[in-house]
């Protein structure tokens, strides 16, 4: 695991070390957020562009009529390796796997069940059930929403071909599940290495191979404009077709902690321009009189995020407060890491 990791993580966080200035915002970040010991740095004052003075129309009233069904999910982790009988109380970051042949089934007295396990990722069974239980329990949903994280956690041993095997397997499950319409949002494990999400400025890097599979996989839910943008930097926004509502999906590995790529020199207040795209959409959907949902995998505002980005997106939905109906995020814990082996904290417990 240790050689791993540091394999596929270390050149990105050296690539840092030999840009940043010792004292400078970055350093600090940096301190702070790999060893825990600096003071977080002041948010740097700015306002994303495009946001212009709040008009004084207040939300909608509640119109009364019979309320629309939506399924939200997140965190499927599916893991192509979980063996039904293999040990589920074992000595790896992730169990449920034969790693040796006294953690195979038959060898060991924790065995995994058909449906998974609290310390393994999902089976395949498992996300299949879901499904099911998708359609079942809510037949009438008129789409679900699905804020990201497909890969199972052992980045250790993650590459790109699997990854997108991976992606493009579980949208395929979703297709051939029968949910009709499904509006997703990129994960920070979808990436090779896990977090990795270089901004376009960023030489010599590129995500574009995560953008290219997911967008061929929303294809048939968001369309040919929408799936341009998510090939651009990850995100879209769509009108959903059976009423006046907009659907907006960010890319929050932009301002994710663990993403090493954003620690740079100069840290980027809007890397791709994704606030003021976001504030282009609102303004247009504002004018337009739709409602907007507004989905991410990374709760903005939380311990994950940097303190500069959530501030700038909370300016934006204070602004467009009026437009934006709800807010869906996933990243249940701050953690790259399974929840077992971790002790949680108290802001990661109320994720």
């Amino acid at each position: 695991m240790c050689v791993g990791a540091v394999a596929l993580e270390g050149p990105i966080i050296a690539r840092d070390l030999r840009d940043i200035t010792v004292g400078s915002k970055s350093a600090k970040l940096f301190c702070i957020n790999f060893l825990g010991l600096c003071p977080y740095p002041d948010v740097a004052p700015w306002s994303p562009p495009g946001i212009t003075a709040k008009p004084s129309t207040p939300r909608p009233e509640v119109s009364g009529k019979k309320p629309l069904q939506v399924v939200h999910f997140s965190d499927i982790h599916v893991d192509p390796w979980y063996t039904i009988g293999a040990n589920h109380v074992c000595t790896k970051p992730i169990c449920c796997r034969s790693y040796t042949t006294a953690d195979s089934p038959g060898h060991n007295s924790n065995p995994a069940g058909p449906f998974g396990e609290h310390e393994c990722d999902a089976p395949l069974s498992l996300e299949q059930s879901m499904y099911k239980a998708i359609r079942q329990i809510a037949p009438d949903a008129i789409f679900s929403l699905f804020t990201g994280d497909i890969v199972d956690h052992a980045i250790w041993n993650t590459t790109q071909n699997q990854n997108i095997h991976d992606i493009n397997d579980v949208y395929g499950q979703m297709n051939s599940a029968g949910l009709k319409l499904v509006y997703g949002t990129i994960g920070n494990h979808e990436a090779h290495p896990a977090n990795a999400f270089p901004p376009p400025s960023v030489s010599g890097a590129s995500a574009q191979w995560v953008y290219d599979t997911i967008s061929s996989g929303w294809f048939n839910w968001v369309g040919s404009a929408a799936s341009s943008t998510v090939k651009q930097f990850g995100a879209y926004s769509v009108k959903y077709p059976g009423g006046n509502l907009r659907v907006i999906s960010l890319n929050t590995n932009y301002y994710y902690v663990q993403n090493y790529w954003l620690y740079r020199k100069d840290m980027e207040r809007d890397p791709a321009g994704q606030f003021a795209w976001l504030s282009k959409e609102l303004a247009a959907a504002e004018k337009a009189k739709e409602r907007v949902y507004i989905l991410g995998h990374l709760p903005l505002g939380s311990s994950d995020a940097f303190h500069d980005g959530s501030n700038y997106f909370d300016q934006i939905v204070n602004r467009y407060s009026s437009t934006i109906a709800a807010l869906f995020f996933g990243m249940f814990t701050s953690s790259t890491y399974p929840r077992n082996k971790r002790k949680h904290t108290q802001n990661e417990q109320r994720h």
